[in-house]
C-alpha cells in the first residue's frame, strides 16, 4: 500500500518553483539543447517518491529511461533515476525532482534503520510514526515511513480513537469505565487507545476497556513492568512505548526493546521519523577549464556534469556556484550529456 499523490499535487510542487518557466535557461537560450540526468546515492540508502519525481519530470517534458522504485536499498553510487530531454526540461524539473527524493529518502531511510534496530530482537515489535508531519507534506512523508517498513500511528483525528488526559479533563468526573464504554458503542469498529504516563493508569485504562495502551515517554523499566502486568491483568490490551523512540538515542531504543515479549506484539512509536535528513544538496561548483571551485566544503555530496555542443563557434565552459546544508546520508549524481559527438563544452558541477 503506497498513498497516491495525484498529478495536481505534482503541478502545485512545480508551480512554486517554476511557476513562469526558467528566466535563465530562456534568456541563455539553450532550452532546445538536449540532455542526460542522472540522481545517485553517496551512501547506502532506502529509496523514496522516485515515482513522483519521475512524474514530474516526465510532466515539464522529459523521458525517464531508468528509476529505483521506492522502499529498494541503493548502494554508494547506485543509480535511482535517470532523464533525458531538452534542457530546458531537464533543468525546470530538476531541482524539484531532487529536493523530493533527498527529503523522502532521508525519512525513509532513518526509519528503516530504527525498524532494523527494533526487529533485531523481537521481529514482532511495529514502528509506527506520529502524524505530526510538516502541513502539506502527509502524503509524501506517509509514503517514505511505508517503504521503510514502518506504518503510520494516525493519518489524522478522524480515522482513529486516542484518549488523552486532556480529554479527560473535558469528562467533569464521568468514570473511565463509562467513557470507555461509550466510545465502543460510538464506534464500534475502532480501536479504542488510552494515554497514560505510569504503571497504575496503564492497568487502570486496560480494565476499563482500552484495547492499546499508550505509555508517554516512560523509561524502559517501567515500560518493562507494565508489559508484565498486563501479561496477567489484562492480556487483551496491546502496549504501545511513545515518546524518545528515534535514531539518535539508539541506547534507549534497545533497552526499549528488550522490554517487550515478542507475544505481545507491542508498537514503537517515533514521534520524530518525518525529520529524516535530506540525501543531496547543493554546496560548490567547479570550472573545469581552471579547476577554481566557489565556495569550497569538505566532502563531495553531488556531482552535476553538462556536456553541450553549441551549434556554432568554440566550445564554452563556465560555473556558477550555490550552497545548502549538505547530508548526512547521500549525495545525488546527476549529470547532464547534451550534444553530438563533434566538439563539445563540459560543465562540471562539484557539490559539496
Amino acid at each position: 500500500m503506497m498513498p497516491l499523490i495525484p498529478d495536481a499535487e505534482i503541478d502545485r510542487w512545480l508551480a512554486e518553483d517554476v511557476p513562469f518557466g526558467d528566466l535563465t535557461t530562456h534568456a541563455l537560450g539553450i532550452g532546445e539543447r538536449p540532455g542526460r540526468m542522472v540522481f545517485a546515492a553517496r551512501d547506502a540508502m532506502v529509496v523514496a517518491a522516485s515515482e513522483e519525481a519521475a512524474r514530474l519530470l516526465v510532466r515539464v517534458g522529459c523521458t525517464v529511461s531508468e528509476r529505483r522504485p521506492s522502499g529498494c536499498t541503493a548502494d554508494a553510487g547506485a543509480p535511482l533515476l535517470v532523464a533525458e530531454g531538452p534542457a530546458a526540461a531537464l533543468l525546470a524539473g530538476w531541482k524539484v525532482a531532487q529536493t523530493l527524493m533527498e527529503y523522502a529518502s532521508g525519512i525513509a531511510t532513518v526509519a528503516s534503520r530504527i525498524v532494523e534496530i527494533a526487529r533485531a530482537v523481537n521481529p514482532a515489535v511495529v514502528v509506527a510514526c506520529t502524524r505530526k508531519t510538516f502541513p502539506g507534506t502527509k502524503a509524501i512523508s506517509i509514503k517514505a515511513i511505508l517503504a521503510a517498513g514502518a506504518i503510520p500511528h494516525r493519518l489524522g483525528l478522524s480515522e482513529t480513537v486516542l484518549v488523552f488526559p486532556e480529554h479527560r479533563a473535558f469528562l467533569a468526573g464521568e468514570s473511565q469505565t463509562s467513557a470507555l464504554a461509550r466510545l465502543k458503542i460510538a464506534c464500534p469498529e475502532r480501536k479504542i487507545v488510552v494515554e497514560v504516563d505510569s504503571l497504575d493508569d496503564a492497568v487502570s485504562a486496560a480494565r476499563a476497556g482500552a484495547d492499546v495502551v499508550q505509555l508517554e515517554k516512560l523509561p524502559p523499566e517501567t515500560v518493562a513492568a507494565i508489559v508484565a502486568r498486563l501479561a496477567d491483568a489484562a492480556p487483551h490490551a496491546k502496549v504501545a512505548a511513545a515518546g524518545g523512540v528515534k535514531l539518535g538515542q539508539r541506547r534507549r531504543l534497545r533497552s526499549r526493546r528488550r522490554a517487550y515479549p515478542g507475544d505481545l506484539s507491542p508498537l514503537l512509536r517515533a514521534t520524530r521519523r518525518y525529520q529524516g535528513e535530506r540525501f543531496g544538496a547543493l554546496g560548490n561548483v567547479r570550472c573545469c577549464r581552471c579547476g577554481s571551485a566557489a565556495n569550497p566544503g569538505s566532502g563531495g555530496i553531488i556531482s552535476f556534469t553538462a556536456t553541450l555542443t553549441p551549434p556554432n563557434g568554440p566550445t564554452a565552459q563556465h560555473a556558477h556556484s550555490r550552497s545548502r546544508t549538505p547530508s548526512r546520508f547521500f549525495h545525488s549524481a546527476r549529470s547532464i550529456d547534451a550534444g553530438a559527438a563533434g566538439e563539445r563544452a563540459v560543465r562540471s558541477i562539484r557539490l559539496r
